[in-house]
């Protein structure tokens, strides 16, 4: 075994999430698979059973939410729907929200609208729609000039997501301006039936990153790892971070991290998890009196006075646990020979 200490800070993207430290209480265990079996009392030999060590260790991860934006409705009236949660993903060209009963579009673009679009109508906002509705399916050219095909691709993109566009201008108030294609939902301040006015925040939402951290625990055997947050477990890489923005998006998607995050003030919060090894290691269960420790420093066990490099993994309930060199014995000697030694 190598062990080493590692600091990780983990960055994960919250589409696909400034460290802290924090303090760990760290424990070893194993998963035994069967029993170890216990020889008469008097006899020389133990019989062996494989069990699987996973280093398993308790560790505190810390979730620091994005600064939040807020997501503003243009229109006023009574507000008929509103498809909120903290931890909802919002996704440009839907439609989660209504006013007056009539849907307002979610949609992303590089900037905010700032008025009204109709043919005709020429600018870096006109091309700035036509990029947002190209990301949604249709394929205009982006001139930056309201013609017939970006008015057209507009009434299509609206009327799929049930929002009324029969006339073609492009509304401030039917359009809810998001700063990414995808953002989390960090709060929802208003519920159906409030009378809102037109410039009301709907939600405030991440614009696209988080940052996760973990102070590993010391001494870990080297390996491949996972972490489990409740019951989703997702793959580490060698330093201890998530590779994959999927299973990121897994981690903060669990009802630990959503309610954190919910009850927090938008600063950092914590949630506790489990570091594994992903492929446990086979150890074996012996009496403490079968290992031998040779004049060499080495470590071994003997089967019928024959020695079996070994490495020491782990103890507990007065059995010490051995990882073997090679294919087990069936057996092990209890009381090896006081002149033993692990070989030539």
């Amino acid at each position: 075994m190598t062990a080493r200490v590692r600091f990780p800070s983990l960055v994960l993207s919250w589409s696909a999430v400034a460290a802290v430290s924090v303090g760990v209480v760290w424990f070893s265990a194993f998963r035994p698979i069967d029993e170890p079996t216990l020889g008469d009392a008097g006899e020389s030999f133990y019989a062996l059973a494989r069990s699987e060590f996973a280093d398993e260790r308790p560790v505190e991860v810390s979730v620091a939410p994005a600064p939040g934006r807020p997501l503003i409705v243009r229109e006023s009236g009574i507000l008929t729907t509103v498809d909120c949660a903290v931890g909802d993903y919002w996704a440009s060209g839907s439609s989660p929200v209504a006013v007056g009963g009539a849907g307002l579009l979610l949609l992303s673009g590089q900037e905010p609208w700032y008025r009204d679009l109709t043919a005709g109508d020429e600018g870096e906002d006109v091309a700035n729609l036509q990029r947002a509705l190209n990301h949604l399916g249709a394929e205009i050219p982006v001139s930056g000039r309201f013609d017939t095909l970006t008015q057209d691709a507009w009434k299509k993109t609206a009327t799929k997501a049930q929002v009324p566009a029969k006339d073609g201008v492009f509304r401030l108030s039917q359009v809810v301006w998001l700063p990414e294609n995808e953002v989390i939902i960090t709060q929802c301040p208003l519920s159906a039936g409030q009378d809102i006015a037109a410039g009301a925040v709907i939600g405030t939402a991440s614009s696209g990153h988080a940052t996760v951290s973990l102070a590993a625990p010391a001494d870990l055997f080297d390996g491949p790892r996972t972490l489990t947050v409740a019951a989703t477990t997702v793959k580490l890489d060698k330093d201890l971070r998530l590779a994959d923005p999927e299973d990121a998006r897994a981690v903060l998607a669990t009802a630990e991290v959503t309610a954190a995050i919910a009850q927090g003030t938008g600063e950092s919060v914590q949630v506790s998890g489990a570091l594994r090894l992903a492929t446990p290691i086979p150890v074996y269960a012996v009496p403490p009196s079968s290992v031998v420790r040779d004049a060499s420093a080495r470590v071994c066990v003997l089967s019928a006075g024959s020695p079996i490099a070994a490495e020491v993994i782990s103890s507990a309930l007065g059995l010490t646990y051995v990882r073997l060199v090679g294919d087990p014995p069936p057996a092990v000697d209890v009381y090896p020979a006081m002149d033993a030694t692990c070989g030539s």
